[in-house]
C-alpha cells in the first residue's frame, strides 16, 4: 500500500471511531452496527457512521467516552438537500441543491470548505452531479446553468464545459483518471430527444455525442448518472429504461443489464451509480430504500440497507453514492439529510 494511503487509512479510521457515537441515541452496549448480508452469512459490508452536522465531522468538545455512549454533539446541519457525492484521496464532495454549493470535506484534517458559493465565473446555481479526476480536479454539473464547472483541487474555478445550446438538463458528470475524457449526462426532458451523453476533452472542447432517446442498445431514456472504471469503460444508469449500460471510452456499446421490477436485482426508481476498484457496480434505488451491488456483468451480489426510519442502514430517499479507492462506501439520503459511511469488509 502506498505511504499516503496508509496515512489516509489511519486518519479515516480515527474519524469513523468518533462518528459511531454520533449516529444513534442508543447506548453503545445496546447498539449493534448493521452488517450485510445478515448472519449466518459472512458479513461483507458494515455500517461505520453518519455525517449530519459540522461537529459530527470536525469533532466536538465532549469526551471520547461520551461520544461512544451515544451522546450526539450539537452542531449546525451540514446539508440542506444533498444530491450527489464523490470521494477520492481523502476528499469527500457533496453537492447541495438548496445551499447552491459543493461541500468539500477533507477527511485527514476534518476541514470543511464550500465550492461555488462566492459568485463570479465559478458560482453555482443548482449543483447536482460531482466527480474528481486523478489530478484532483473537481467537476460539477449545474442543471440550472446547463453546464459543468471545473475547479482545481484547492476549489478555485478553472473553466466551464458546455452551455445551454449543447446541454438541456445536465444531471451528472464522469471523468477518466487522466482527466482527458469528461462525460456529461444529459437527462433531457419529457418532450426532449436529448437523452444522451456529451463528451469533452481535458481542455473543455466538445468531442462527440453518445446516444439519443430510445430503448435500443446505446439509446437512453432519462439517463441520470455515470461513472468510469480504471479501464476507461463508461457505465451509465439509464433510469427510464431501468438498466445499466456500458460503453468503451469512445462510446461503443458493450453490454447492458437490468429491468423494471420489485425483486432483488430489478430496478424500480434507480437514482445513483458508483464503481469500486474491484469492478463492482453500486446502484441506489429510492423505491427500495437501499443500494444493490452487482458484478461488472450485471450479476447481483447483494443489497445493502432498506426503507425505514432515520436510523443507521435505513433510508427514505437514497440519492448519490460513491466508493473511494480504499473501499469505503458513502451514501446520501435526501430526506434525512445524512451521509452514511459503510465499510467494505
Amino acid at each position: 500500500m502506498r505511504r499516503e494511503n496508509i496515512f489516509y487509512v489511519v486518519m479515516l479510521a480515527f474519524l469513523l471511531a468518533g462518528l459511531s457515537g454520533c449516529a444513534t441515541s442508543e447506548k453503545a452496549s445496546e447498539f449493534e452496527r448493521p452488517v450485510w448480508p445478515k448472519p449466518p452469512e459472512t458479513a461483507r459490508y458494515e455500517y461505520s457512521g453518519t455525517l449530519r452536522t459540522d461537529l459530527s465531522f470536525t469533532g466536538d468538545k465532549s469526551s471520547f467516552t461520551e461520544r461512544m455512549a451515544g451522546v450526539a454533539p450539537e452542531g449546525e446541519p451540514l446539508f440542506a438537500k444533498p444530491y450527489d457525492v464523490a470521494s477520492r484521496g481523502g476528499v469527500l464532495l457533496v453537492s447541495d441543491t438548496v445551499q447552491r454549493v459543493v461541500h468539500m470535506l477533507i477527511l485527514p484534517t476534518r476541514s470543511i470548505f464550500r465550492i461555488g458559493g462566492l459568485g463570479g465565473d465559478g458560482a453555482l446555481t443548482k449543483p447536482v452531479g460531482v466527480a474528481i479526476d486523478g489530478n484532483g480536479r473537481i467537476y460539477v454539473a449545474d442543471v440550472t446553468a446547463r453546464d459543468v464547472k471545473v475547479y482545481g483541487m484547492n476549489g478555485h474555478y478553472l473553466m466551464t464545459l458546455g452551455n445551454p445550446e449543447l446541454l438541456v438538463r445536465p444531471t451528472d458528470v464522469a471523468v477518466n483518471d487522466e482527466g482527458t475524457r469528461v462525460y456529461v449526462v444529459d437527462t433531457g426532458g419529457i418532450e426532449s430527444r436529448s437523452h444522451q451523453i456529451q463528451v469533452f476533452d481535458g481542455e473543455g472542447d466538445f468531442i462527440k455525442t453518445i446516444g439519443t432517446r430510445g430503448s435500443g442498445e446505446g439509446e437512453f431514456n432519462l439517463p441520470v448518472q455515470a461513472a468510469v472504471n480504471a479501464d476507461g469503460e463508461l457505465y451509465v444508469l439509464d433510469a427510464g429504461n431501468f438498466r445499466v449500460q456500458v460503453f468503451d471510452a469512445d462510446g461503443l456499446f458493450l453490454r447492458a443489464w437490468g429491468k423494471a421490477g420489485r425483486n432483488m436485482g430489478d430496478f424500480a426508481r434507480p437514482r445513483g451509480l458508483a464503481l469500486d476498484s474491484d469492478g463492482l457496480v453500486y446502484v441506489t434505488d429510492t423505491a427500495f430504500g437501499n443500494f444493490q451491488v452487482f458484478r461488472g456483468d450485471g450479476q447481483l451480489m447483494l443489497s445493502v440497507g432498506k426503507s425505514g426510519a432515520n436510523v443507521p442502514g435505513e433510508y427514505s430517499l437514497p440519492a448519490g453514492i460513491a466508493v473511494d479507492e480504499l473501499g469505503w462506501v458513502y451514501i446520501l439520503d435526501q430526506r434525512y439529510n445524512k451521509l452514511d459511511v459503510i465499510k467494505k469488509l
